[in-house]
């Protein structure tokens, strides 16, 4: 059996809270994790939305039924099936999506934030890596970093930046040796990463977000 490969046009969406004025002074980049949809997940960002925010809610380019033929539709971002082609494509994708942003809003002297949920951190770690965008925050929530990216480089592009990775105590994902290892491990690899843990499970507290948006 021959496989083939072909490449073809595809329509990606993305989803967006905030004005196109000039008074735009932060920029929220944020990537959903396995399961969801960018129109859902954004919603948990609208009390950042004060007129002076542009966020941004790229969605994974693989849409499914959750369950059966006819639950509810939700996306992922890339599987074990064909993965290298499925991270070529959402990096080319988010590539477009970044430069079409920058030329559709005035965000140049705006501090961007890049934050992801789950298994889009993985995405924003491969993503991160392969352009020159320079963030002044980066959250990683409730999901590990990419194993199989250049720890040297991710190393060199935290640099100047403030970032944060956040798992609740009760996560049903990660168990506290888990959690415990993640961060011996970021120590180890000398990442410039404050570890935290808060109190819940596998979900965003909207409390928090408030805080990192503050801060």
């Amino acid at each position: 059996m021959l496989k083939g490969e072909l490449k073809v046009e595809k329509n990606a969406r993305y989803f967006v809270l905030g004005s196109e004025s000039k008074s735009i002074k932060k920029v929220w980049l944020v990537f959903h994790g396995y399961g969801q949809l960018a129109n859902f997940f954004i919603k948990n960002f609208e009390q950042i939305d004060d007129g002076e925010t542009l966020i941004i809610a790229p969605e994974g380019l693989n849409r499914f039924y959750w369950k059966g033929f006819s639950d509810k539709v939700v996306a992922s971002w890339m599987t074990k099936e064909d993965r290298g082609k499925d991270i070529e494509d959402y990096v080319n994708y988010l590539n477009v999506l970044w430069d079409s942003i920058q030329k559709e809003y005035k965000i140049d002297t705006a501090s961007i934030t890049l934050f992801a949920y789950s298994q889009g951190t993985a995405t924003l770690c491969r993503w991160l890596l392969q352009n020159n965008i320079q963030p002044k925050n980066m959250v990683f929530w409730a999901g590990t970093l990419a194993h199989d990216i250049d720890f040297e480089l991710l190393k060199s592009k935290l640099s100047g930046t403030k970032a944060v990775q956040l798992f609740g105590d009760k996560d049903e994902f990660y168990k506290p040796e888990q959690l415990k290892k993640l961060k011996e491990f970021i120590d180890k690899k000398e990442l410039e990463i404050d570890f935290k843990i808060f109190d819940g499970g596998h979900e965003l507290k909207s409390e928090i977000i408030q805080e990192l948006h503050s801060s």
